[in-house]
């Protein structure tokens, strides 16, 4: 990792667009108390939690939460301000982008402090996250649009970008269309081949059924001959890849994905050209002080290494090291907390 970071340290932050997308959520994060008083006790993991909920079963019940944040959310807004926390930003960093449910007619008030530019095309979502000291659930209503955005009324931000990351498919129910719109209008604009970076990351798919997930795997195959394709799973969602349609390895050859990340609490995994059967990078205990967002800021950090240049093994190493900090302190690390 050292090598790597020398190399981030030499090498000049280049004038590149970042454009992600496509959601936009206010978060209300919270920790639900199993006794409250003079000093509160909480729940010790997910699994007391829904122990305790199975335990209501014909029953009533009353859960009191700890608020600890009203903040944006969403997995675009989080993965925006882990690229710009790394020094993407300003007038010597990568341009950023932001198209997603942001606010109607203007941008929402909760968004002001997001970097980049905004491109709004419906309000915002609201979820709730219940946060756990291993692991977080959350609570939020399908978002649910007439019709799916016009990507074409972002054509002109789209063609200058190096990285196209396209975020929270499975939350949305317009983004099947809008994801094939996308490629459709990309293959317009990168007819050479030498396009960006997309990165992709479905969020949890549990509830899609396999004729919409092997739908939208066939679409990011799609992108695959206009540029780099990379899509990111958490181990859950690796699983129930593996157990409903295909294990990672295949998926690369049966849809022509180029990279295949597996990150969890415990390692990071990276299949991709230069080793199909993967590398692995371990995670580094630690105790969390938020765990909402940590993926996406493990997806900013292999994204923005992937921009630099660094190799397959030392992009997963950076991602992997980021996500801790983040994790550890609850703050977006910046790259000169990691050089």
């Amino acid at each position: 990792m050292k090598g790597a970071l020398e190399k981030l340290r030499a090498q000049e932050i280049p004038q590149k667009r970042i454009v992600a997308g496509f959601d936009g959520f206010v978060d209300t994060i919270a920790k639900p108390l199993k006794r409250a008083g003079s000093s509160n006790v909480y729940f010790n993991g997910i699994g007391e939690f829904g122990a305790y909920i199975a335990g209501q079963a014909h029953k009533s019940a009353s859960i009191e939460l700890e608020i600890l944040d009203h903040r944006m959310g969403g997995n675009m807004p989080n993965f925006i301000r882990g690229m710009a926390a790394l020094g993407c930003s300003g007038k010597e960093g990568f341009r950023l982008s932001c198209i997603g449910m942001l606010g109607e007619g203007e941008i929402d008030p909760v968004f002001k402090d997001l970097p980049g530019d905004h491109y709004s095309f419906a309000p915002p979502g609201n979820a709730t996250a219940l946060e756990f000291a291993d692991g977080k659930i959350f609570l939020a209503p399908r978002c649910v649009l007439s019709g799916p955005p016009a990507i074409n009324a972002f054509v002109d931000v789209l063609k200058e970008a190096d990285l196209i990351a396209c975020l929270n498919w499975a939350e949305l129910s317009f983004t099947t269309a809008l994801w094939r719109d996308l490629q459709k209008n990309c293959a317009a604009l990168f007819p050479d081949g030498k396009g960006p970076l997309f990165f992709f990351d479905l969020s949890d798919f549990s509830r899609r059924d396999d004729r919409e997930i092997r739908e939208i795997l066939s679409i990011m195959g799609g992108f695959s001959t206009l540029g780099t394709t990379a899509l990111s799973l958490n181990r859950n969602e690796a699983a129930l890849l593996a157990e409903r349609i295909l294990p990672a390895e295949a998926l690369m050859k049966e849809y022509g994905i180029h990279e295949v990340i597996i990150h969890s609490h415990d390692d990071a995994r990276l299949f991709c050209g230069e080793n199909p059967r993967g590398f692995c990078v371990p995670v580094k205990p630690v105790i969390p002080v938020i765990s909402t967002g940590a993926g996406d800021h493990f997806n900013a950090a292999y994204s923005f290494a992937a921009m630099m240049g660094l190799e397959a093994e030392e992009r997963l190493e950076f991602a992997v090291l980021c996500a801790g900090i983040y994790t550890a302190r609850g703050k977006s690390p910046h790259l000169t907390d990691l050089i």
